[in-house]
C-alpha cells in the first residue's frame, strides 16, 4: 500500500488505515465492531490518541475536517452499503481499504 509507513504518533487517515491493519497496535481490550462508533475505526482512533473511546466525538470532528462529508460517510458510516455486507461483517481491513482508496484519489 502507498500509505504503509505513516507517523503513528499523529492522527491522520494514513495512520488510521495502518492501525486498522495492525491489531497488535490497538489498545489492550479494544474489540472491533463496525456497528458502534466506540468500537469502529473512529472509536479505535479515540482509544489510541486520547486513551478512551469516550472521546470518539472529538475524533469524528477531526476526521470530518480531513474528509468531505459524502466521502466521510461512505468510509466511516455507510461502507456496508457499497460492499453489500451487513454492518457486523465489516472488518477493519474494509475500512482501511476505503481510506487508502480515498487517499490515492487525493494524491
Amino acid at each position: 500500500m502507498p500509505f504503509d509507513n505513516p507517523n503513528v504518533d499523529q492522527m491522520s487517515l494514513a495512520t488510521l488505515a495502518w492501525r486498522l491493519r495492525n491489531p497488535e497496535t490497538w489498545p489492550e481490550g479494544f474489540k472491533w465492531d463496525y456497528r458502534d462508533c466506540t468500537t469502529c475505526a473512529v472509536g479505535l482512533a479515540a482509544a489510541i490518541h486520547y486513551g478512551t473511546v469516550n472521546r470518539w466525538e472529538d475524533v469524528y470532528d477531526r476526521l470530518f475536517d480531513m474528509v468531505p462529508d459524502d466521502q466521510f460517510r461512505s468510509i466511516f458510516c455507510f461502507l456496508h452499503h457499497s460492499l453489500h455486507l451487513r454492518r457486523h461483517a465489516i472488518t477493519p481491513e474494509h475500512v482501511a481499504d476505503a481510506i487508502d482508496e480515498y487517499l490515492a484519489k487525493q494524491s
